[in-house]
C-alpha cells in the first residue's frame, strides 16, 4: 500500500511515472503487441505489461473486493481465482460483505471477512489483487490486513483515490469483469464455461445488460462473443439477474415508487426506501434495477437519487445519470464514488438529513449543466 493515497477523478492510472500501455488496436494480441498488416482501428485494452507479468506469476494470490459487493466484484474475484488455481498457484477470497443482493448470496460462502495473520506476513511469492474497488476505505477491515503486502489493484473506476503497489484502472471498461477476462486471455489462454460465465455475469451486471455500454465501449461485444463460444449463456444470466422475484419485491418496488418525488422540472427524481420497509419484506427482495429501469422509462429523466436507510443513523444512497449530469462528482461530496452515471456513497446519518443536501447537489450540477449549454449556445 501506498503511503500517501492520492486522489483521482479520470484518466488511465498505473505506477507513478509509469506510461500508460498503447491500446490494443484490430489486429493486436490482449498484451498491444501488433500482428503485421493489421488495420489500426481502436478495439480492445491493453494489458499493462508489468500487471500482468505480476498476476501471471503470484504463486499465492489473495484476492479482495469491496464492501456490499455487487456481481461484477464477485464474478471479476471468483473467475480470477478459478483461473490462477488452474496455473496452479494457491487463492484466497476475502470480502467483508455484507452479500445481501439476491444474485450473489449464493457465493458467500466462498469469501473470508478477514485475512489470518499467517497470510499478512510479506513473502517474494505472495500478492494482494484487489478488484474492483476505487478506494481502500472500500476494503474495510480488510484495508489493514494488507498493509504490508505487495498489492495490484484492477479496476474501472474513473473516481477514487491510488492505492497498492501496482495499478490498472481503465475507465472506459464497462466492468472489471471484462480486465479479467482480458487477463485471462493475455497468455492466449480461454476461461472455462463457469468462468465465462461469472466474467459475463459481471459485465452485464455492471451494464445493466448491455443497456449503458456507448459507442465508445462496443469493443466489448467482441469480448461477450468470447464468453458465449466459451460457454457462458446470456440467457441464463438475464434469468439469474431479473428473474425468480418474489411477490414482496413487487410490493416493494411500489412503496419506493409511490414516494418518487419531481425537481428541477422533472428531469430529477429522488426516492428512499426504510429500514422498516425492509424489515417487513426482507433485504434479498430489494431490486433497485428493476426500479431505475422504471424511473428512467419517464421521457423528461435524466437523473434520479436513491437513499435506503440502512440502520436509524446510517443511510446509503445510490445516484444514476442518463447523459450529461456526473453522479460521480456529486457522491465525492458524501465521501462516495463511481462513475459517470452511477455512483454511490455510505454516510453515518439519518437518511432524513441527507436528503436535502443531495437534492441541493443535484439543483447546482443542472444549473451548473443548463449555464453551459445556454453558453455553449450563444456562442455558437
Amino acid at each position: 500500500m501506498s503511503d500517501r493515497p492520492r486522489r483521482r477523478r479520470t484518466g488511465h492510472y498505473l505506477n507513478p511515472g509509469e506510461a500508460a500501455p498503447e491500446p490494443a488496436c484490430s489486429g493486436r494480441d490482449a498484451l498491444g503487441t501488433a500482428r503485421p498488416g493489421a488495420e489500426q482501428q481502436m478495439e480492445e485494452t491493453a494489458v499493462p505489461r508489468k500487471v500482468h507479468a505480476t498476476v501471471q506469476s503470484a504463486r499465492r494470490a489473495l484476492i479482495l473486493g469491496h464492501l456490499e459487493p455487487d456481481g461484477d466484484c464477485i464474478g471479476a474475484c471468483i473467475a480470477l481465482a478459478s483461473y490462477l488455481n488452474r496455473r496452479g498457484a494457491e487463492t484466497w477470497l476475502f470480502d467483508v460483505g455484507p452479500f445481501d443482493r439476491r444474485e450473489i448470496q449464493a457465493y458467500a460462502d466462498s469469501f473470508r471477512p478477514r485475512i489470518p495473520e499467517e497470510l499478512q506476513r510479506p513473502d517474494s511469492e505472495t500478492v494482494v489483487i484487489v478488484l474492483d474497488c476505487s478506494t481502500p476505505e472500500r476494503l474495510g477491515e480488510l484495508a489493514n490486513d494488507i498493509q504490508q503486502l505487495r498489492t495490484v489493484v484492477v479496476d474501472h473506476h474513473p473516481a477514487g483515490v491510488d492505492f497498492g503497489t501496482t495499478r490498472w484502472v481503465e475507465p472506459l471498461s464497462p466492468a472489471t469483469c471484462y480486465l479479467v477476462q482480458l487477463l485471462i486471455e493475455a497468455n492466449g489462454d480461454i476461461p472455462t464455461p463457469e468462468e465465462a460465465r461469472l466474467l459475463l455475469f459481471g459485465i452485464a451486471t455492471d451494464t445493466g445488460f448491455f443497456r449503458h455500454l456507448t459507442a465508445e465501449q462496443s469493443f466489448v461485444f467482441s469480448a461477450i462473443a468470447r464468453l458465449g463460444s466459451a460457454g457462458a449463456s446470456p440467457k441464463a444470466i438475464h434469468r439469474m439477474m431479473y428473474g425468480g422475484r418474489t411477490l414482496a419485491s413487487r410490493k416493494l418496488l411500489s412503496r419506493v415508487l409511490d414516494r418518487l418525488d419531481p425537481h428541477c422540472d422533472e428531469r430529477f427524481f429522488t426516492s428512499f426506501e426504510t429500514k422498516e420497509d425492509t424489515d417487513q419484506v426482507g433485504m434479498s427482495n430489494r431490486d433497485s434495477e428493476s426500479f431505475y429501469q422504471l424511473v428512467f422509462s419517464i421521457e423528461t429523466c435524466e437523473a434520479l437519487a436513491f437513499l435506503r436507510e440502512e440502520a436509524p443513523n446510517r443511510c446509503t444512497g445510490s445516484l444514476r445519470s442518463r447523459d450529461y449530469i456526473d453522479v460521480s462528482s456529486i457522491a465525492e461530496q458524501f465521501g462516495g464514488g463511481g462513475h459517470k452515471h452511477a455512483a454511490g456513497f455510505l454516510v453515518e446519518r439519518p437518511y432524513q438529513s441527507v436528503m436535502p443536501e443531495v437534492i441541493a447537489a443535484f439543483r447546482r450540477a443542472f444549473a451548473e449543466a443548463d449555464a453551459a449549454r445556454h453558453s455553449a449556445g450563444a456562442s455558437s
